[in-house]
């Protein structure tokens, strides 16, 4: 589906009428409307939105026709009618959709006239209900948001990285697009045709004690199908349910894994102030248990001082005590020399005058220390004191350490405090509502999430095996039964038809997702910068997760690439719905950094989609983002509000 044209008249600023022409070549497929806040770009796409569906929404809440029409039309009107419409141009495989919408209003007709037309290739008008189930067939209304991509809400779309109800809704709405549903229902249809003939069997073969034994068991195995259905939509309506307060609940709180966090963190740094508090309070009862038994540790500082000079003056007496001592023993070795003609060590006969021993003698003398025996005994005297009132170096040393560490957790409870604080602050951003119990309610519901697609898991399996034993059954039932060979061959088509549309359903599902995990993959590697991931793997409920190269999934993906990943996930289900499509996009790159713009405006040349840009005026300049689109720029419209008129420029 390729947009050819849109024509405005009197639609929201756009007075009078304005056309905007869509035609690009392939090779510059890429068309920009740039325009500041409020210019009108937004208009365009509530204008193409309007047209197709014959309404349009701002944040989900749909826009009164009254909201649409042009203001200043209708003033200068004054009692003549004023009339909207929007003409939407647009080409699908070679055939030309012209349609379109109006709204004519007067004060006399306040309700208006609407009127819908559709022309295909220039022919009469179709009627509404036949323009509406075009519009249907091509884009439907459903996945519209998909085409209409609005980067301001783009939260709603990374919702489809983790949201399961999301994934589950998406699942549903491509496969209604792509035709899954019709395969169901030929299903369903063969199914109760292959019964019908089955029971016919039976009724033909009534005394038949064989058939009645398989039947009772068939019947047997029917009803407990039955059971486990009813119990398997019961387990869906609570999954259903689960999901649907986890999301009432991340509206009342904003992002449920942020407040889960936020309250765990907040518990583990409650946690720590107890601790802390208490560890302070032991270290503070030792504290006093030390400074009760040692009573002299507040003047620890003075007899630590003390203490010092007595070990200092001890170290140095004795070490004066030993020099004498060498010097004394110097002596006698030298008086020795002067009465023996052999040295006392060496045994030698020596030459050594008795007045150079003299000289020797006397200088050795000189060097004598005079040692006081009283300075001796206070040095003593101090010692023992010390000892007598119990004061050691180690006690002090272990007080001190008490002491640094009651301070230390101190500090590091000051910052747990803080945190603690800061955190609370962050919590109380959410509104006033009571936060244990909201998150409370989270584990309880994700439980019975998590238990609810357990059920399911069973009820499927049991579903399965009893379809399996039942399908068996009624093979036998015919084989045995005495019916004619076009009974038994009808009986045969039936369901063999069944199970190769099953076969073709389960086939067909598994290739489009892989489809869309083709498109989407190639489009996240042209737009991410970082080599180390191989693309994105859709689940089966079309979720989105990273892919890395060596196959495992990215545990932890950032901001950035998660919101790259649901712009290439809209890429891949458009590609996938139609190989040639358009996208419109508003203000696509509003939370982007500027690696991610720059790719973004790269792959929109490269996507094989006719892709519609619409930035602010701080979002692209022209001279210097231009080269990131590799000259794949087709058109560039130029937006601006001009006495409270939306005007567009064709800029090149």
């Amino acid at each position: 589906m390729q947009i050819k044209s849109l024509t405005l008249q009197n639609f929201l600023g756009f007075k009078g009428e304005t056309h905007i022409d869509f035609e690009v070549s392939d090779a510059a497929p890429v068309i920009l409307f740039v325009g500041k806040n409020g210019s009108g770009k937004t208009s365009i796409n509530h204008a193409a939105r309007w047209c197709l569906y014959g309404e349009t929404k701002v944040k989900g809440v749909v826009l009164t026709k009254e909201n649409l029409i042009n203001r200043k039309a209708v003033s200068d009107s004054g009692k003549d009618q004023t009339r909207m419409s929007v003409d939407l141009v647009w080409e699908q495989d070679g055939t030309k959709y012209d349609l379109m919408r109006s709204w004519t209003y007067s004060p006399e007709n306040p309700n208006g006239i609407f009127e819908t037309k559709l022309r295909i290739n220039d022919g009469n008008p179709e009627s509404e209900a036949a323009a509406n189930e075009y519009v249907q067939r091509f884009i439907a209304k459903e996945i519209s948001h998909f085409f209409f991509f609005d980067g301001e809400i783009q939260e709603e779309f990374d919702e489809m990285m983790g949201n399961s109800q999301t994934a589950a809704f998406i699942r549903s709405q491509i496969e209604r697009t792509l035709s899954i549903p019709v395969l169901n229902d030929a299903i369903e249809w063969l199914q109760s045709r292959e019964r019908q003939e089955s029971q016919a069997i039976v009724r033909a073969s009534k005394d038949n004690d064989k058939i009645r034994e398989k039947n009772s068991l068939l019947e047997k195995e029917e009803a407990e199908v039955k059971v486990h259905e009813e119990e398997l939509s019961k387990a869906k309506t609570e999954h259903s349910r689960a999901l649907i307060k986890l999301d009432e609940l991340d509206k009342t709180l904003g992002d449920i894994a942020s407040i889960s966090s936020l309250h765990d963190e907040m518990n583990q740094e409650k946690g720590k102030i107890s601790a802390l508090n208490e560890q302070r309070r032991e270290l503070l009862t030792e504290i006093r248990e030390v400074l009760d038994r040692e009573f002299w540790l507040p003047h620890a500082s003075f007899l630590e001082n003390i203490a010092v000079k007595v070990n200092k003056s001890r170290e140095e007496y004795e070490s004066a005590l030993r020099a004498n001592n060498d010097i004394h023993n110097q002596i006698n070795l030298l008086e020795r020399l002067r009465v023996e003609e052999v040295c006392p060590v060496c045994q030698q006969k020596h030459e050594t005058t008795a007045a150079s021993i003299k000289e020797q003698i006397e200088r050795l003398t000189s060097q004598v220390q005079e040692l006081s025996p009283e300075a001796m005994g206070q040095i003593t005297q101090q010692s023992e004191w010390l000892a007598k009132i119990g004061y050691s170096s180690g006690k002090v040393i272990r007080i001190k350490n008490l002491l640094r560490e009651y301070d230390d957790k101190g500090a590091k409870l000051a910052i747990a405090e803080r945190k603690h604080r800061d955190l609370r602050l962050d919590m109380a951003l959410h509104g006033d509502i009571n936060v244990a119990d909201a998150v409370e309610k989270v584990k309880t519901y994700t439980r019975d999430r998590e238990n609810a697609k357990d059920n399911i898991a069973f009820h499927e399996k049991q579903i399965k095996e009893k379809k399996s034993t039942i399908d068996r059954l009624r093979i036998d039932i015919n084989k045995a039964g005495n019916i004619t060979p076009e009974k038994q061959n009808a009986f045969n088509a039936y369901r063999y038809l069944r199970s190769l549309f099953e076969q073709v359903k389960d086939t067909y599902a598994q290739l489009v997702r892989e489809q869309v995990e083709t498109f989407a993959s190639d489009a996240f590697l042209e737009m991410i910068s970082q080599k180390k991931f191989k693309g994105l793997k859709i689940n089966e409920n079309f979720g989105v997760n990273i892919s890395l190269g060596d196959g495992q999934i990215e545990p932890v993906a950032s901001a950035g690439q998660r919101k790259i990943s649901s712009v290439a996930l809209v890429a891949g289900l458009i590609k996938t719905v139609s190989p040639k499509s358009f996208i419109f996009m508003d203000t696509p790159t509003v939370s982007f950094d500027d690696d991610h713009t720059k790719s973004l405006y790269k792959w929109a040349g490269k996507s094989g989609l006719q892709v519609c840009l619409f930035l602010h005026t701080k979002e692209f300049n022209s001279k210097s983002d231009m080269g990131e689109f590799d000259g794949r720029v087709g058109k560039v419209y130029r937006i601006e509000m001009i006495d409270e008129t939306s005007k567009i420029s064709l800029e090149r």
